[in-house]
């Protein structure tokens, strides 16, 4: 978000400005003050900082021309717009060698207007960029980053269930669903600063939209959530100042796959690959073969870093610090060493997140990642210092595991609950979920009931009366369709399970839903 300030003596241009400013760019600019004369303006520019000037040339005690003269050598980073009448064209040469920005011949319509603005906006993005090389007030990354990185994996691996959206996803939305997939991808350009991706996903950050993102590496790849079809219109817009922001700012040039719409949630990972499919059919050979090179890189890491985290969990500290020896050496050898270094802390927040959320403790697990964050070696390390905690950090969890068969018990639960959830509607028994997981029924059954406290079938019909009471919230079912829906079919027996489970026959549930008291 830009501040602007805009002068002009003429109280009908002043407000002609603002409102069109307000209406265009409320996402992209904050107006800090509304001038008539050229001293209020350098006295907002002292009181307000802002990023970008909107000038009259003709306005009293000091016209335009001369408060640019004084911004220029002030407040060098700031953009200025000067807005002529064809009579005064000639002060326009004047304006451009004093490092003016652009300018605006009046009179002038919406659309040339716009035009000046989308200019000047996408110089304020390239200048921002600037400062972000330049080291400027830096932002570290934040729990909350590597999460959003995290799911956004899980995603495109296919990797989701409908309990991950449930506790992911659908707190995002208030009404329907609708969503679009952007992949953006460069052949070259594998690693950006936090502030960088901060400026991409500006672009896209609109009033009703909610974004899920992962912006780091060459392929970028950002989900857009929104109500209405309305919301998306400025997406095109938004990827044109992206790919201006990378050839400006870097030097590159950026491949756009874009999906249709898509409202159920899974269908993401469809609508990934409808995006990337304009990329790899439609772009130049080169930049598929690119692209296809890139994702069995990203295959081959994420690969390297599951097995890491698989070998923790089963308490094998010879083959974890194996592993990570051989992603080091021969998977992040490719890339630049602020690189590795990154990757290595995102390893650590997939460690400890994995071992806490076994053990039921994922509270506990983000304390632990923000107290590892912390570490002097850890935030200002080199990549040696920073190799040597992530090995220490893998010795502690596997200490936290302690005596409990991880491995063996709760991985395996995790599966099979997985399973229950994706087919609950069916007729299952603890066999058909046994097999699935690749265990007998009854070393599942003992599982179930030590990792869990309860039986398998008593978890399964929870879930099937969740599923119930929600139906019964949200849908016009009869009974015996509900009974049919959560996978247990006969109605009869429905309604005693479901009174044994909330207290209710499903007829006094949905007169209390009626009622207001569900």
């Amino acid at each position: 978000m830009y501040k602007i300030v805009i002068a002009d003596d003429k109280m009908q241009e002043r407000e002609y400005l603002r409102q069109f400013i307000e209406e265009n760019y409320r996402w992209d600019l904050t107006i800090l003050g509304v001038a008539h004369d050229g001293e209020e303006v350098l006295s907002l520019m002292t009181e307000k900082e802002p990023d970008l000037l909107l000038l009259d040339i003709q306005m009293p005690k000091i016209d335009g021309l001369e408060v640019a003269a004084q911004v220029s050598r002030s407040h060098p980073h700031v953009k200025v717009v000067l807005i002529t009448a064809f009579a005064e064209f000639s002060y326009a040469k004047e304006a451009i060698r004093l490092g003016v920005s652009d300018y605006l011949l009046k009179p002038y319509t919406d659309v040339e207007l716009k035009e000046v603005m989308d200019r000047v906006i996408l110089s304020l993005d390239t200048g921002r960029k600037e400062t972000v090389k330049e080291g400027k007030g830096p932002r570290s990354f934040s729990v909350e980053d590597f999460q959003e990185k995290s799911i956004v994996s899980k995603i495109l691996q296919k990797n989701v269930d409908s309990r991950f959206f449930e506790k992911h996803l659908m707190s995002l939305f208030s009404h329907g669903i609708r969503y679009k997939c952007v992949v953006l991808f460069d052949e070259h350009l594998s690693t950006e600063e936090v502030e960088t991706m901060d400026v991409v996903r500006g672009f896209f950050q609109k009033k009703n939209l909610t974004i899920l993102a992962d912006l780091e590496g060459k392929e970028k790849v950002l989900f857009l959530f929104g109500d209405r079809t309305l919301d998306f219109n400025e997406l095109e817009s938004s990827i044109r100042r992206a790919r201006k922001f990378f050839k400006d700012g870097f030097g590159e040039e950026v491949y756009v796959g874009v999906s249709g719409f898509h409202e159920d949630l899974g269908d993401l990972s469809l609508a990934y690959q409808d995006a990337v499919s304009f990329i790899t059919e439609f772009g130049p050979p080169r930049v598929k073969s690119s692209f296809e090179e890139n994702r069995k890189y990203d295959l081959a890491l994420t690969n390297s870093e599951s097995n890491i985290k698989l070998h923790v969990l089963n308490k094998s500290e010879e083959d974890a610090l194996e592993g990570l020896d051989f992603l080091l050496e021969e998977v992040l050898s490719r890339r630049e060493e602020v690189y590795r270094e990154r990757r290595l802390i995102y390893l650590s927040y997939g460690l400890i997140r994995s071992v806490y959320d076994v053990l039921g403790k994922e509270e506990e697990g983000r304390e632990k990642f923000l107290s590892f964050l912390a570490k002097k070696e850890v935030s200002e390390g080199n990549l040696k210092e920073k190799t040597e905690e992530v090995k220490s950090l893998m010795r502690q969890l596997i200490d936290t595991l302690g005596g409990l068969s991880v491995y063996n018990n709760v991985t395996l639960v995790k599966e099979a609950k997985s399973y229950i959830h994706g087919h609950f509607r069916e007729k299952i028994t603890l066999s058909d979920v046994a097999e699935a997981v690749g265990i007998s029924y009854g070393h599942l059954s003992k599982c179930f009931k030590q990792v869990e406290g309860i039986s398998f079938n008593t978890y399964l019909m929870e879930v099937r009366m969740e599923e119930a009471k929600r139906l019964m919230k949200e849908e016009n079912l009869s009974i015996s369709e509900i009974a049919y829906e959560v996978g247990i079919g006969d109605p009869n027996y429905f309604s005693k399970c479901f009174k044994k489970q909330t207290g209710l026959s499903p007829k006094e549930y949905v007169t209390m839903i009626i009622s207001g008291d569900a």
